[in-house]
């Protein structure tokens, strides 16, 4: 199977995951979920034009539901306590394998499904 990047899956198109924040990080037996401040693209159905010319933010969190499978390749960074998460700068989906990293770690996981939820 190729590899795919996050933005040519579905649930992620019109976010710009690359330039949006890892707010905080949850982990529980059969989810990884991400709070998010996300950044919209001009099509998302929730942009709205800001006042400054800048990005269009929206609050949100990313859930990987069904997880079986949590690798942690280099673990959460100490300075995740003090909320510098920084930002998703590697998202692919390999086979069946996503593959994350960031400043707040670096992780592989196989999960069911993953759902975006932006409010």
């Amino acid at each position: 199977m190729a590899v795919v990047s996050c933005w040519q899956l579905p649930v992620f198109r019109e976010l710009r995951v690359e330039d949006s924040t890892v707010l905080a990080i949850r982990e529980s037996p059969t989810e990884l979920r991400f709070d998010m401040e996300f950044v919209l693209g001009m099509r998302h159905p929730m942009y709205r034009a800001p006042a400054d010319d800048g990005n269009c933010y929206r609050k949100g969190r990313m859930i990987f539901r069904g997880v079986h499978e949590l690798r942690w390749l280099k673990p959460l960074s100490p300075n995740a306590a003090d909320g510098e998460l920084g930002s998703i700068e590697r998202f692919v989906l390999d086979g069946t394998a996503y593959k994350l990293a960031g400043p707040w770690g670096t992780l592989e996981l196989c999960a069911s499904t993953v759902d975006v939820d932006v409010f």
